[in-house]
């Protein structure tokens, strides 16, 4: 997870149009420009009834020319800011899930490769958490090894604050 300036996160861009295609097959999604990447991470929600089913299609977009200094500097400028909402529990466990967190860390008191989070919102706090997102080596649970990657950049203040919010309702 680098962006194009090679920090820490991800280069992200919200599509211009959504059209689906008269054979309801395919999708075309316009985005305002696109660049050479080693991985494209296009993230959908699928919706049928109430079942919510996120998607993440992944592919590499070798074949685009290499984005310039200029059109990185004006796709970030377009990045907008928002105020901070408390923590939201539901949002959490969708990120918990999006992020396969749950395939490293069990909701029980099953060992998996991480430990497992069964009542970590009592037994850690709030910085505790947030430290074992953005730097995962820093503290090692012992009877663990190393090998958690890193959130830093990758999710932002409100997706972060969501799933401590989750963590500690655990």
């Amino acid at each position: 997870h680098y962006r194009a300036d090679l920090k820490p996160g991800e280069d992200r861009q919200m599509p211009l149009s959504f059209s689906l295609a008269e054979d309801r097959q395919s999708l075309e999604i316009r985005y305002p420009a696109l660049f050479r990447a080693d991985v494209f991470d296009l993230k959908l929600i699928l919706v049928s009834g109430s079942v919510v089913t996120p998607l993440h299609l992944y592919c590499s977009l070798k074949h685009l020319p290499a984005a310039t200094e200029e059109q990185m500097v004006s796709l970030r400028a377009g990045e907008v800011k928002k105020d901070l909402e408390p923590g939201n529990v539901e949002r959490g466990e969708a990120l918990f899930t999006e992020f396969s967190c749950v395939g490293c860390h069990s909701l029980s008191e099953q060992k998996l490769t991480g430990p497992p989070l069964l009542g970590i919102g009592a037994r850690a706090t709030v910085e505790d958490l947030r430290e074992s997102i953005l730097k995962p080596n820093a503290k090692i649970t012992k009877g663990y090894q190393a090998g958690m990657p890193s959130f830093e950049g990758v999710l932002d203040e409100q997706s972060l604050a969501d799933l401590i919010t989750y963590l500690k309702s655990l």
